[in-house]
């Protein structure tokens, strides 16, 4: 099972998809059909859209997670230390480390 992509079968008329795994930022997730980036739009945080449905048995249309490796949260002495913030900083490392496991 793979934690930051699926696959999908393209059907040359179906241009929404599910994106059923989370990412802390749209930005974070892109579409490739056989192997190329394509256009997106997002109908909500579990749907997106491609701006041209994929060919009829084009069987990669891959919707994959890329976490960014820098630091999406800084700290620093001295000021205040969220909730949000540190579960932020642990998300984005989970997320890389099932990234590389896929």
């Amino acid at each position: 099972m793979a934690y930051s992509s699926i696959i999908y079968s393209g059907n040359g008329s179906q241009t929404t998809f599910a994106v059923p795994f989370p990412f802390l930022d749209r930005s974070h997730v892109s579409v490739l059909v056989a192997g190329a980036p394509v256009g997106l739009t997002w109908n909500s945080d579990a749907e997106i859209r491609l701006v041209v449905a994929a060919a009829a048995g084009t069987n990669n249309v891959q919707l994959v997670r890329v976490t960014p490796r820098t630091a999406l949260v800084s700290f620093s002495d001295g000021s205040t230390l969220t909730a949000a913030n540190l579960t932020r900083a642990n998300l984005q490392n989970l997320y890389i480390s099932q990234e590389e496991q896929d």
